[in-house]
């Protein structure tokens, strides 16, 4: 679960995002102090196996297993505090057929001017899909790294400030240092001999055109 603490929310702008929000038929649970539903769309209802009228005045706190295994709570009154009326997370949760859902989950406390949390309102996204789309890039990376680290020539990738960006292991045995050491040095340190090098005539001349170019170290 990722915590993100933000900006509190006046009267005005919760009542307009509020009404937003059920005309677009979002997941939307409001509980007052004592965690009583004071309002539930169908869809926040149904993604719990529950009807909107069967939740209104009576407490609900529904829970699921996330990813990692622990049972999660939604509409946790007791995270907000009048000095962050509002939070967000993201959670990764196991659905009762065994199917995983990413959520962001928005907590907004309206404060009372005794600043005390009156209500809370909790709106639930379904980001399952962006969070497909980061994991199927980060293996395309992962794989991409692994072709690049099984090329036995060196091969060195620079920044425009001429930083390593990325270079293999084969490159870095040149230098004496682990790949892993080389990222965000500067080129020229890791490995002064390059300066004299053809390669670094074609890196230099690649940098200032600003037209990639494909070398090789000898």
């Amino acid at each position: 679960t990722r915590w993100v603490p933000s900006s509190g929310t006046t009267g005005a702008r919760l009542a307009l995002r509020t009404a937003v929000l059920e005309d677009q038929e979002a997941m939307v649970c409001r509980r007052d102090r004592e965690g009583i539903v004071v309002f539930v769309s169908p869809s926040y209802a149904r993604f719990f196996g529950e009807e909107p009228d069967a939740l209104v005045g009576k407490r609900f706190d529904p829970e699921l297993p996330s990813v990692g295994g622990q049972q999660l709570k939604f509409g946790e009154l007791t995270a907000l505090d009048p000095m962050s009326p509002e939070i967000a997370m993201e959670r990764g949760v196991v659905l009762p057929e065994g199917s995983t859902r990413w959520l962001r989950c928005r907590l907004t406390g309206h404060v009372d001017a005794s600043g005390i949390v009156q209500s809370v309102q909790e709106v639930l996204e379904d980001v399952t899909s962006q969070w497909q789309e980061k994991e199927t890039l980060k293996s395309s990376e992962l794989k991409h790294r692994v072709l690049l680290d099984s090329i036995s020539s060196p091969l060195l990738a620079l920044r425009p400030d001429s930083s390593i960006l990325y270079c293999n292991e084969a490159f870095a045995a040149l230098t004496g240092s682990p790949a892993s050491e080389l990222v965000s040095r500067n080129a020229l340190e890791a490995m002064p001999s390059l300066e004299q090098s053809q390669l670094w005539a074609i890196l230099k001349q690649a940098l200032e055109s600003g037209v990639a170019s494909d070398a090789e170290a000898e």
